[in-house]
C-alpha cells in the first residue's frame, strides 16, 4: 500500500512557474499556456468547435458582480500544440440563460454550446471557422423550470446525452421541463428539431420553504420553493445492449430501460429504495446519500454503488454498499460488499483507476479525531487517503488494494465539503503505458506555503509511485482535468482557478509533451 506523497523532488526546469521533474524523468508536458478571462471562470471545456480533429478550448466566465454580471463563453482554438492563449471570440450570453453544456447537437461532428433558457433549450452551434453562431437557434421549444434564472449562478448543467451503443451515438436532450417533476425527453426529428417523445416520471423532490416557519427572522420572500432533480447514469441496466436510464435520489433508484424500438417507458421498469436512511435519518440534515452505477464486475450490466455519510467532525462516520445486477436485471436483498468506516468518507467515486478498461472504486478515508480537529482549526486543511479498491477479480472488494495520500481545504460553512481537487486517475501521462496519478496537496495557496499538484507514476500491480515524478505550486483550485490536443491523443493537463487579484480569472493548460 502506497503511503504518503512525497514533496518537491531534485531538478527543477523552466516549464513553467512553480513547476518541478524528477532528474530521471523528462517533462510529461510542454510549456504552460495561460488563457485568461476579464472576470471569474466557471468552467473549461476542450472541445472541437471546428471539427478539424483538435480540441479548442471553451472558457464560460461571469463579468461584473451580480445582480449586474453578465455571462461570457471565450473560444480558443487549437493548433497543433495546443489552445491559442488568445480568444478567437468572445461571445456574450442570453440574460436569460439558466444554464449550459457542450456537445455536437445537430451531428456534424462539430461542437454546439447548448444553453438551458424558460422556453426550451437553444444551441449557439460551432462552425467550420472556429467561431461559435453568434444568434442561438432553438433546439426545443417546450416550457422549462428555468423560467427565472439566478442573477449570477449559472452552472454547467448535462443536457445531452448519448443513448447509443458504442461506436453509434445517439444524441437525445433530457430537461427540466412543466410541469415540475417529470424530465423532457426529447430526440432530433426528421427536420433536425428536437421533438418531445416522453415524460419520464424520474423522482424528483420538492421542499417548500416559508418565512412564516421561523418568526424571529426577517426573509425577503413569501415562499421558497426547492426542486431537487435526481442523478443520472446511462448504462446497460439488464444486459441487453442498449442504454438504459438509472436516476439516483438518495437511496433510492429508478430505471427506464429501453425498449427494441429506441423508445422509453413513462414510468420506471425498476423503482427501489435501498433502505439506507432510517426514518429519523430522512429528515436529518446532516446524512447524505449517493448513488452510481457502472459494470464493476465486467458482466455488461450495471452494478449499483451507495454511500452514506452522517455526523459532524466529532461524530462522521461512512457506509458504502455494492450490488450486483442479477440475470434478470434485479439487485440482491442485502449488499454484496459493505464497507463501513468511522471518519469522513464523502465523494466515494466509480471510476478507472488502472487504466485496464475496469471501473474501480475510489473511496476518500479521514480518520476524525482531537488531533486532527485541532490541525483542521489552525491549518484549515487537513490530510486525506484516497483508498483505492480494485475490481479486476470481479466486485470490488472490502479491503483497498493501495492509497494514494493528498491533503484537502475544510469548508467551515459544511462538515461535508473539501476544498482542492480530486485525484485525477486512469491517464498514461508518462507514456509507459501504465496509468498514472494526479494528486493535490493543500498547503497556503501563496507565498511560502503553496498548494501542489504531484504526478504519481503508475506501477506495474495498478497502484502508484510514493516520489512524485513531476510537480507543480499553484494557487488553491478544485478544478483540474485531462487535456488531449486531438481525442483519443496522449493526455495534458488543463487546470481553471475561479478568481484571482483583479477580478480576472486564469485557465492553465499544460499539453502533452511534444
Amino acid at each position: 500500500m502506497s503511503s504518503r506523497a512525497g514533496g518537491l523532488l531534485l531538478a527543477w526546469v523552466l516549464l513553467a512557474p512553480g513547476a518541478a521533474t524528477r532528474a530521471d524523468a523528462p517533462p510529461p508536458f510542454g510549456p504552460r499556456i495561460d488563457l485568461r478571462v476579464a472576470g471569474r471562470v466557471v468552467a473549461a471545456r476542450p472541445a472541437d468547435v471546428d471539427g478539424d480533429g483538435l480540441l479548442d478550448v471553451l472558457v464560460f466566465w461571469r463579468q461584473g458582480d451580480p445582480p449586474e454580471s453578465r455571462g461570457r463563453v471565450s473560444v480558443h482554438r487549437a493548433g497543433p500544440g495546443g489552445p491559442a492563449a488568445t480568444p478567437l471570440q468572445v461571445l456574450g450570453l442570453p440574460e436569460g440563460c439558466a444554464a449550459f453544456d457542450v456537445g455536437d447537437a445537430d451531428g456534424d461532428g462539430r461542437a454546439d454550446v447548448l444553453l438551458l433558457q424558460g422556453d426550451g433549450v437553444y444551441a449557439l452551434p460551432g462552425q467550420a471557422d472556429g467561431r461559435l453562431a453568434e444568434q442561438p437557434r432553438a433546439l426545443l421549444r417546450a416550457p422549462m423550470l428555468a423560467a427565472f434564472p439566478h442573477p449570477d449562478h449559472v452552472p454547467p448543467l448535462e443536457l445531452l446525452v448519448d443513448l447509443g451503443a458504442p461506436g453509434k451515438p445517439r444524441r437525445a436532450l433530457l430537461a427540466p421541463g412543466l410541469p415540475p417533476g417529470p424530465l423532457t425527453l426529447a430526440e432530433p426529428g426528421p427536420d433536425g428539431a428536437f421533438e418531445r417523445r416522453e415524460l419520464l416520471r424520474v423522482p424528483t423532490r420538492s421542499n417548500l420553504h416559508t418565512a412564516a416557519e421561523d418568526a424571529h427572522a426577517v426573509r425577503e420572500f413569501g415562499a421558497l420553493v426547492q426542486f431537487t432533480l435526481p442523478r443520472l447514469r446511462v448504462a446497460d441496466q439488464d444486459g441487453d445492449g442498449r442504454a438504459d436510464l438509472l436516476f439516483f435520489a438518495d437511496d433510492a433508484l429508478a430505471v427506464f430501460r429501453a425498449r427494441a424500438d429506441g423508445g422509453f417507458p413513462r414510468d420506471p421498469d425498476l423503482w427501489r429504495a435501498f433502505g439506507l436512511l432510517s426514518p429519523e435519518e430522512r429528515v436529518s440534515r446532516n446524512v447524505f446519500v449517493r448513488g452510481d452505477a457502472a459494470d464493476l464486475d465486467g458482466d455488461g450490466r450495471a452494478d449499483l454503488m451507495f454511500n452514506k455519510t452522517r455526523g459532524g467532525l466529532a461524530s462522521m462516520s461512512a457506509e458504502t454498499q455494492l450490488y450486483r445486477a442479477a440475470p434478470d436485471g434485479g439487485y440482491p436483498a442485502r449488499p454484496d460488499v459493505r464497507i463501513q468506516s468511522a471518519g469522513f468518507g464523502s465523494a466515494v467515486r466509480l471510476l478507472d483507476v488502472d487504466g485496464d478498461g475496469r471501473t474501480d472504486l475510489v473511496r476518500p478515508h479521514l480518520e476524525v479525531g482531537l488531533v486532527v480537529m485541532s490541525q483542521v482549526l489552525f491549518t484549515g486543511r487537513v490530510g486525506v487517503d484516497f483508498l483505492v479498491h480494485l475490481s479486476r477479480r470481479g466486485l470490488p472488494g472490502p479491503r483497498p488494494d493501495c492509497a494514494l495520500a493528498g491533503s484537502l481545504g475544510i469548508d467551515f460553512q459544511s462538515s461535508q465539503e473539501m476544498r482542492g481537487p480530486y485525484p485525477l486517475l486512469g491517464e498514461d501521462f508518462t507514456g509507459d503505458g501504465r496509468a498514472d496519478a494526479i494528486v493535490g496537496v493543500a498547503g497556503g495557496g501563496s507565498g511560502d506555503n503553496p498548494d501542489r499538484l504531484d504526478l504519481l507514476p503508475g506501477l506495474a500491480e495498478g497502484c502508484f509511485d510514493d516520489d512524485a515524478s513531476w510537480s507543480l505550486e499553484l494557487p488553491g483550485t478544485r478544478n483540474v482535468g485531462a487535456y488531449r490536443v486531438r481525442a483519443g491523443g496522449s493526455p495534458g493537463l488543463i487546470l481553471f482557478f475561479s478568481q484571482g487579484t483583479t477580478h480576472r480569472g486564469d485557465v492553465w493548460v499544460f499539453p502533452p509533451r511534444p
